[in-house]
């Protein structure tokens, strides 16, 4: 029976995912003016350096994480009415994120050269190498309070935590600008130390309760039971998302770096509106315990996100013209790699229900470890391919082959569980 589209818009989930879908907005309009800036005034090799070393603090983020962000959502879901649990779960993502953030950041101290010179073949690297750790700490502990916001469903603090820290970033780099200081480097210092300020604020609000009373051995085993494949999942899908950018500048120079990388920005909401979206759909996939229910809430929020990802994309492509306007002729290869990275995006966003559905309400995470890993090696065949010959281009088309074939084996593995539940 179709879904009453007055019922459809009469939910909590809607009205969550209103708030959390309109600060994903503004927080990404932030972010595409503070990228637009530095594209146009620090120019494409700079820009190329600073978004190469980016792409990879995002990516040793999520790697460092071991899955905690996640652990910590999940459990908050299932130990909702036991607080001493709670503590336990808090209290042992905290100190995994402290832990692995500090430990990135001496890797990164030493080992600087090395990852400059023999793996990205970009010895002008080392001096914003350097700072790569001190991103992914200041990242690990930032992502520690939303993802304990979301966790307590406080979407308007979750909203405010990446709208906040990013409009400063934005004052702060306009400053540099206006004192003639703006540089690849002094750009970077800022966007990797915004999020301690986050963490510290987000601290202050949701006031958790730290205390190693609570870590016992049984809870760390049932944390980690279910983190070991979450862990995996988001090693291997840190990497897929940020491989094409890293192959690129393998494969590239730094100024072709910088052009595709302004293409990635241009559908970076993209992305986030799929993490906005799923802040909402997460803990309700967490707390279902019928196959039905799950599956009627699953086709609601499928029509939800769809519409999102086509409205969205229809939104962003007028705006992104009016980007490489203001970039300059330096930058106006970008534009067919944004309309097929916006392609691709689109379908991820699209379906991110569906994922979240395998993952929260099935308990499948080790399914998205091994899509995940065969997505790298896809990534890395197709770049090999495709990247020499075609350039920016090329990246832009591996990464939408890639999510294509992800979307397909998605919804058969999801329609094999369904199947599996009514028999």
């Amino acid at each position: 029976m179709p879904l009453p589209f007055k019922h459809l818009f009469a939910t909590a989930t809607l009205r969550q995912s209103l708030v959390t879908s309109v600060s994903t907005v503004i927080n990404g309009g932030l972010g595409a003016v503070f990228y637009l800036l530095l594209a146009r005034f620090i120019g494409a090799g700079e820009y190329g350096a600073f978004s190469a070393i980016a792409a990879l603090v995002t990516m040793l983020s999520s790697v460092f994480d071991l899955g905690t962000s996640q652990g910590l959502v999940k459990f908050s879901g299932v130990f909702r009415n036991v607080p001493r649990q709670i503590d336990g779960i808090l209290t042992l993502a905290f100190l995994v994120k402290l832990l692995m953030g500090t430990t990135a950041v001496i890797l990164f101290m030493i080992f600087a050269p090395f990852f400059s010179e023999f793996i990205f073949r970009q010895p002008q690297l080392v001096p914003f190498m350097r700072l790569a750790g001190i991103g992914i700490l200041a990242s690990m502990l930032f992502s520690f309070v939303y993802s304990l916001a979301q966790a307590r469903q406080k979407f308007y603090l979750w909203g405010g935590l990446f709208v906040g820290t990013n409009a400063l970033r934005l004052l702060l780099i306009i400053i540099l600008l206006a004192l003639s200081r703006l540089t690849g480097y002094s750009s970077i210092v800022v966007h990797f130390t915004l999020p301690l300020l986050g963490f510290l604020i987000g601290w202050w609000f949701l006031r958790p309760r730290i205390s190693t009373v609570d870590v016992t051995p049984g809870l760390i085993r049932q944390f980690f039971s279910f983190n070991k494949w979450i862990t995996a999942t988001v090693i291997v899908s840190a990497i897929g998302a940020r491989i094409d950018t890293l192959l690129t500048a393998r494969f590239l120079d730094l100024n072709s770096v910088g052009v595709y990388a302004l293409a990635t920005q241009m559908i970076v909401i993209l992305p986030q509106l799929t993490t906005a979206f799923g802040a909402v759909t997460v803990p309700r996939f967490s707390s279902f315990t019928s196959s039905s229910d799950a599956g009627r809430y699953l086709k609601k929020v499928l029509l939800m996100s769809n519409v999102m990802a086509i409205s969205a994309s229809l939104l962003i492509i007028p705006v992104a013209w009016l980007v490489l306007q203001f970039a300059g002729k330096t930058y106006s290869g970008a534009w067919t790699p944004f309309l097929i990275l916006l392609a691709g995006l689109a379908l991820f966003f699209g379906l991110s229900p569906l994922r979240d559905c395998i993952q929260y309400f099935f308990g499948k995470p080790q399914y998205f470890f091994w899509q995940g890993a065969g997505a790298i090696i896809l990534t890395v065949i197709l770049s090999l391919m495709l990247i020499p010959p075609l350039g920016i281009t090329g990246s832009a088309l591996v990464v939408l082959f890639v999510h294509i074939a992800m979307a397909i084996v998605s919804i058969s593995y999801y329609l094999y569980l369904s199947s599996r539940v009514r028999a």
